[in-house]
């Protein structure tokens, strides 16, 4: 009878090792899936930070070619219209000079002269024309390429970026700025 309370007592601190070698495994296994599960993670985060630090670099490309495209055409509108001025002004000293000298002849040359001067100037403006509807439709199709790419993210990225600069910047917490603006 002696044997029988020992046999249960070991078979009991069997079955104690037994659950809780279970319970271990269990816990490692879960521990490893947390683990696994995490890195899974942080790789995921690292591609999307990469892509849409890719996408802001391409974005910010996409505006410097705009804003360089408008500089440099503005620079070539102001350079045109200096150059007509300085041609209409030369048309009318010229006229002038004619009107007063009472050259009739030379009117007629200064008639003819000026009629090709203003069907060049026609044509450059009409070439003009033509650049700044390329660069108007070159910005068209810089913008819907950039949509296309995912420019709600990118505008998205850029909002979440100048909040979190105005708070940094105001030293307000988000809570502040959700009332401001709710004000």
């Amino acid at each position: 009878m002696a044997d029988e309370p020992k046999k249960t007592t070991d078979e009991r601190l069997l079955d104690t090792l037994v659950a809780n070698t279970e319970a271990l495994t269990n816990l490692t296994a879960v521990v490893s899936n947390h683990d696994r599960e995490y890195a899974e993670g942080v790789t995921a985060a690292r591609q999307d930070s990469n892509g849409l630090s890719a996408k802001l670099e391409n974005l910010d490309r996409s505006v410097g070619e705009m804003k360089l495209a408008t500089e440099q055409g503005e620079t070539a509108r102001q350079a045109e219209l200096k150059r007509i001025y300085d041609l209409l002004d030369q048309e009318r000293t010229d006229r002038r000079d004619a009107v007063t000298d009472g050259r009739e002849g030379e009117r007629t040359v200064q008639k003819s002269e000026r009629e090709l001067l203003r069907d060049m100037l026609r044509e450059e403006l009409g070439e003009r024309r033509e650049t700044r509807q390329d660069n108007r439709n070159l910005v068209k199709t810089a913008g819907a390429e950039v949509w296309k790419a995912g420019g709600k993210y990118i505008v998205a990225a850029v909002v979440i970026l100048i909040l979190a600069w105005v708070m940094q910047a105001t030293d307000m917490t988000l809570a502040d700025v959700i009332g401001l603006s709710r004000k």
